[in-house]
């Protein structure tokens, strides 16, 4: 069975369907806001890298004061560590990702993800070269599995007969459960759907920080048990609000629920404040 096989017989629940469709009313909302208001509301963009930077470097747990936080991310103040470059990587590489997806609609790999991920930890994480996984059959690499996913994502993407934030939601639950890096395979699943999402048209995450809303939605939904109810709605949000419930509701029963865990410094993601 190939990766996204059950999803020709999936039926999209009532409340998530609703809940696609305010999406996509807001989707056509922003549309028209680019089209029209680009250069009045190039703040707003700016504004939302940077709440986008801080969110991950909280994740990532970056030793870095909150003032020189605020110099790197907003003042673009040359770092003085490797702690500091971190998280003028991270600025660089959002900007990178933004351009890549919502621009050019390029397609990713492994080694794009990879490549993300070593530019916050260097060097030292690897792919998956050497293990195995069931496939149909037979046992295939981890690496051969997970780009076997991206490319058949990109094809289903590209023939539209899929729905493509229920496409990127189930592909990124196989991504999680594939586990193609040898460390930090939960940043890799967040950083991917997000990359994702603007590929699929979400621009509400030009203007709204994707980060923010996600990763705290993250931790509310980890102190809230056998919750499977969507959050208040809020227009702007809705993207994050409907994956947080579509990774507890999966249309596979045999996965296994997706909690992915922050950096082992940080016991829950602090809400970010303001960095005016």
């Amino acid at each position: 069975m190939g990766n996204f096989d059950y999803l020709s017989n999936y039926v999209i629940p009532s409340d998530i369907l609703l809940n696609l469709l305010n999406i996509y009313k807001q989707i056509g909302k922003y549309e028209a806001l680019d089209n029209d208001n680009i250069n009045k509301y190039s703040v707003n963009i700016t504004k939302s890298i940077e709440d986008d930077t801080f969110a991950l470097a909280q994740y990532i747990g970056v030793k870095v004061s909150f003032e020189r936080l605020r110099l790197i991310i907003t003042k673009d103040f040359l770092p003085k560590n490797k702690e500091e470059v971190k998280v003028a990587s991270v600025k660089k590489m959002l900007i990178s990702m933004r351009e890549n997806a919502l621009k050019d609609k390029l397609p990713i790999n492994s080694v794009d993800i990879l490549d993300l991920l070593k530019k916050i930890y260097g060097s030292s994480v690897k792919l998956n070269v050497n293990d195995f996984i069931l496939h149909g059959n037979s046992k295939k690499t981890v690496r051969y599995k997970f780009n076997t996913l991206l490319d058949s994502y990109d094809e289903l993407l590209k023939s539209k007969k899929q729905e493509p934030i229920v496409l990127s939601s189930v592909a990124v639950m196989e991504m999680y459960n594939i586990k193609p890096y040898s460390e930090y395979n939960d940043l890799a699943v967040i950083l991917t759907y997000y990359y994702f999402l603007l590929k699929c048209g979400v621009l509400s995450f030009k203007y709204v920080s994707f980060f923010k809303l996600f990763l705290n939605k993250i931790a509310q939904t980890r102190t809230i048990s056998n919750k499977t109810g969507i959050a208040e709605h809020r227009a702007h949000a809705c993207d994050t609000h409907f994956a947080s419930y579509f990774y507890h509701k999966s249309p596979d029963k045999t996965k296994q629920s997706w909690h992915p865990q922050p950096h082992k410094q940080i016991k829950h993601l602090p809400k970010a404040p303001c960095l005016c």
